[in-house]
């Protein structure tokens, strides 16, 4: 053991004189400021397919607390301008200003009143509706290259964004500007119920209840003890007035910032931006001058209600500082130094130890104040909450004295360099990291000097700002189990808001047709040969262009198919040790060469991945090795793992999203459900460890194919490989792709779970089809799903919500197989979120359209450019090229099938996609999946639908007797 210290001594140091080469984060963007004071980031990459668009409004909830008028804004940014979403606007206004005036009455009106005002209200809301060309913003952006198209407010900004094509520069600008500078907040009734239903969803997730409860004492007396989406009562007094007041503060150019990151040439771009984002009126940047959170004085208890009564423990708080202050980063470290990926942090040993069943540390900060929560979990039964707390602050206190190791910090700051240099490699991630320093008002240089930043920080930094936060004062929370009472905000017995120019098309539209396009074709993989290292082994490489830090991927073909306790397995290894190393040791040595590794499996594959710099690769490879093949037992880890999947079991069981999704799957797959095939804390109480580590010795004989991104040789990569690994032994050739067998039923059924008191229904519809024998057949099925469910412009987003508000959440869509399983049928899909009263008119329409799928030229088209878009904006990254290719090749097909739906993309149409899915699911029963609270639901309205079978929660993880 000596010798192994010295020699990670070693390569420590070498490491860290060689680091400074690898973690000078190189960056491309330019800062300009428009002529109306517009600040604009440009992040130009070449090697991107697509570009990513944001607007950040530094304008949120807290500018309006406990409204919810930022977030309902942000709702309404969507509904067109004066030019788009309008067949005649000059006509619509004056209904539109008629509303307005109505909506200012509501607060001091009676009852009585307030209804007369609401049918008025809705009376002028259906006439005006007959000028609105429905969710004409949305489908233009579609058109024009966009897509994953969404927003989102948090209490300090408000941000709206996109990806798309490189083509569609000039239209994206002008249609992003135009929504900012002529907005009109058309549809208000009818997205005030959308807003209801996002509300009603809040309330009935238990943990979402519960720190809302939380910030209400941490937050207070300042508006960040108010959410996000405002109180109950705001939202049934909703003031066009006020938002539009809101709008005109807060939505100027001063006071909102322009990003763009991808596949543009800035010196073309800007012009573009100049000439279209300029016309936002200028304005000031505006000072949060907001009061603070009252100071905690000494140890102060606050209840929070949790409805599970079997997790016990302790949550401790401590205002710390911004993300804008400059200890920030200190903070951030030691976060990291209590919890980090490695699992060597100081309460990761606590957990590895058995001192406390689980542990985390947060950092959470915003613009303008910090909070720092860590929490342990008592170990069941045999702790008290009381217990795990001491164990805490035991360890603050550790932190406080500087009584860690000086190496766990080094080991710590360079994951973190890590993971940062990992995050700027693509704009996936990158753009991601610039939106939050233009939400934080923070420059794109301080970003690009975080690494040096995070260099300079010392022992004595942490120690100092350890002392500094962690005071005496601070907030314990105590868990005690029940629910708080529901806010409900029921359907209002209102006339439907129906617009009703399906198809048409604004002046503004006409106008973006003219401009001219230039021609840029998408990017496909290329499904190159692969190395082959022995009869079942492949390797692929891919080289980094950006940096000197490497991944490898070990993809194994057996998965939970062959053998459920895999998914234990993939937990359990990264627990344990080799026969080298303990597992702390090991954890520390591969810390210290920057190495980050996960064990993770699906049906299909068992996968190795371990990621850091170029150079200690080697290194790494040969400590993975060991581990896999030799393993030692680690009996406490099972352990612990038993009580782990006891507990999600009956926590998860609780939620009406876990218990909906396993309905679905019940009902679809039988029990080849994934909540059936999973394993049990019961199963896996009878395991040993030696139980699980056999499983290995099948495991690593199953054909195995190598991803490898990063700078060394191909030649060199397989040399590495070939020692490191047993080639010879791997003789399982692999199974193909999986394709889940879905159960076909004779007639209608409604199969439902009762949540009593839920606020939420989700409706699954699910039909099966025909057997799927052709590429033609699954490209038609493809565009069909895309046209049913494909996101903001298909016909159950544009039907259920933008038209009829019957639900917050709408997807579709339709499952196909691959060419290996062709022969199998396909499944259409259909998954709607909604208010537990209106389930029943929910499931009505979405039956109507099932049995009768409408064309709407407007919804076909989006669905079909969706379907182009994609081949641009959904390009893999460098890291995931050879892996997508590998899983594409498996699934059978022999070229990449974009590139095959881009050759015959002028063969698919409206008229041709309907035929596909009529064909296939002609005369086919829906059924239907219910879980929500029954009493709430007609359930006499329902049965026209299906015979109704009530199912226990039990059940949908049990097979079926």
């Amino acid at each position: 053991m000596v010798k192994l210290h010295k020699t990670v001594a070693y390569i420590f140091i070498v490491i860290t004189l060689l680091f400074p080469a690898i973690i000078q984060a190189q960056t491309n963007v330019r800062e300009y400021t428009l002529s109306n004071g517009m600040k604009v980031w440009l992040d130009p990459d070449t090697t991107a397919s697509k570009i990513f668009g944001a607007v950040v409004v530094n304008a949120g909830a807290i500018h309006a607390p406990d409204t919810g008028i930022a977030h309902y804004l942000e709702h309404m940014a969507f509904k067109g301008t004066t030019h788009i979403g309008t067949l005649d606007y000059a006509k619509e206004k004056p209904l539109l200003d008629s509303i307005k005036a109505l909506y200012n009455l509501l607060p001091a009106a009676t009852a009585v009143q307030r209804d007369s005002i609401q049918k008025a209200i809705n009376r002028l809301s259906v006439k005006s509706a007959e000028y609105v060309i429905p969710n004409e913003f949305s489908h233009l952006i579609s058109r024009y290259g966009g897509s994953k198209l969404n927003a989102f407010t948090s209490e300090e900004n408000t941000v709206y964004h996109s990806f798309f094509t490189p083509q569609y520069l000039e239209q994206w600008c002008m249609l992003n500007a135009e929504r900012l500078v002529n907005p009109v907040f058309r549809l208000f009734q009818s997205e005030l119920e959308t807003v209801y239903e996002e509300k009603n969803m809040s309330e009935d997730d238990f943990a979402s209840v519960a720190m809302d409860h939380l910030m209400k004492r941490a937050g207070a007396p300042s508006p960040y003890m108010y959410t996000v989406l405002g109180s109950s009562e705001s939202l049934k007094n909703p003031s066009l007035s006020q938002m539009e007041a809101f709008y005109r503060k807060y939505y100027t150019a001063g006071n909102m910032s322009l990003l763009l990151s991808g596949n543009f040439d800035p010196y073309k771009a800007l012009p573009v931006i100049e000439k279209t984002f300029s016309a936002i009126p200028a304005g000031t940047s505006y000072t949060d001058s907001i009061i603070l959170p009252a100071a905690l004085k000494g140890k102060e208890h606050f209840k929070i209600k949790v409805p599970i009564p079997f997790i016990n423990g302790a949550l401790l708080g401590w205002h710390t500082v911004s993300r804008v202050h400059p200890d920030y980063l200190k903070m951030d470290i030691i976060a990291h130094l209590l919890c980090n990926q490695q699992q060597t942090g100081l309460i990761d040993k606590l957990v590895a130890d058995g001192k406390i069943m689980v542990g985390i540390a947060e950092n959470i900060a915003g613009r303008n104040l910090g909070v720092f929560g860590a929490i342990a979990i008592a170990k069941p039964i045999i702790q008290s909450k009381k217990g795990a707390e001491k164990k805490l602050l035991k360890t603050i206190e550790a932190l406080k004295s500087g009584d860690f190791p000086d190496d766990l910090l080094e080991s710590v700051k360079q994951n973190m360099l890590l993971n940062h240099l990992h995050d700027l490699e693509t704009i996936d991630a990158r753009c991601w990291r610039l939106v939050d320093q233009l939400s934080n008002k923070q420059s794109y240089q301080l970003l690009f000097n975080r690494a040096e930043a995070i260099r300079n920080i010392t022992k004595a930094d942490i120690v100092a700002a350890a002392n500094r936060y962690f005071t005496s004062d601070y907030l314990v929370v105590n868990k005690t189990t029940g629910r708080y009472k529901k806010e409900y905000l029921p359907k209002p017995a209102l006339t439907p808001v129906k617009p009703g120019n399906k198809g048409a098309t604004s002046e503004y539209a006409k106008h973006l047709e003219q401009i001219p396009v230039s021609d840029i074709s998408p990017k496909f993989l290329s499904f190159e040969a692969p190395i082959r290292l022995a009869p079942l082994v492949e390797l692929y490489t891919t080289a980094n262009p950006t940096n000197e830090l490497f991944e490898v991927k070990l993809t194994f073909s057996r998965g939970l198919l062959q053998e459920k306790a895999l998914q234990p397995l993939a937990e359990y290894l990264g627990k344990t040790g080799s026969r080298s190393h303990s597992f702390e040791s090991l954890s520390d040595t591969l810390s210290k060469l920057g190495i980050t590794y996960f064990f993770t499996t699906d049906n299909t594959f068992f996968n190795i991945k371990f990621r850091g710099p170029d150079q200690n690769m080697p290194a790494a490879f040969s400590l993975i090795s060991d581990l896999i093949y030799h393993p030692t037992p680690a009996p406490k880890e099972i352990r612990k793992l038993v009580k782990m999947y006891s507990l999600d079991e009956k926590a998860g069981a609780r939620t009406l999203s876990n218990i909906s999704g396993a309905l679905f799957q019940k009902i679809a797959y039988r029990d080849s459900s994934r909540y059936v095939r999973s394993i049990k804390a019961k199963e896996l109480a009878k395991y040993k460890d030696t139980d699980l580590l056999k499983l290995l010795e099948p495991l690593l004989k199953s054909q195995l194919t190598v991803h490898y991104f990063g700078n060394l040789p191909a030649d060199t990569l397989a040399q590495i490989v070939r020692k490191n690994l047993r080639l010879n032994e791997i003789t399982e050739p692999a199974e193909k792709l999986y394709y889940a067998r879905l159960y076909r039923y004779p007639r209608p059924q409604i199969y439902m779970v009762d949540m009593p008191k839920s606020k939420q229904a989700y409706i699954y519809s699910y039909q099966v089809g025909k057997p799927v024998r052709s590429m033609e057949n699954v490209r038609q099925l493809e565009a069909a799903g895309k046209y049913i469910g494909g996101g903001m412009t298909s016909l159950l987003f544009q039907q259920v919500r933008e038209m009829r508000s019957l639900a917050y959440g709408t997807s579709g869509v339709l499952v196909v197989p691959s060419p290996v399983n062709f022969g199998e049928p396909s499944a259409l899909v259909c998954v709607l979120s909604t208010q537990t009263d209106k389930t029943a008119e929910a499931v009505q329409l979405l039956d109507s359209l099932l049995k009768d799928i409408p064309l709407d030229s407007t919804v076909a088209a989006s669905a079909l450019q969706n379907q182009i878009n994609a081949l641009y904006n959904d390009y893999p990254s460098p890291r995931n090229i050879t892996y997508n290719t590998d899983v594409l090749k498996r699934a059978g097909y022999k070229e990449d099938p974009g590139r095959l739906y881009y050759r015959a993309r002028n063969g698919i149409t409206a008229s041709s996609f309907l035929q596909a899915y009529r064909e296939a699911f002609r005369d086919t029963p829906v059924i239907y999946m219910i879980a929500g609270d029954l009493k709430k639901m007609d359930m006499q309205a329902l049965s026209k639908y299906g015979e109704i079978t009530i199912l226990k929660q039990s059940s949908l993880f049990m097979k079926n007797p």
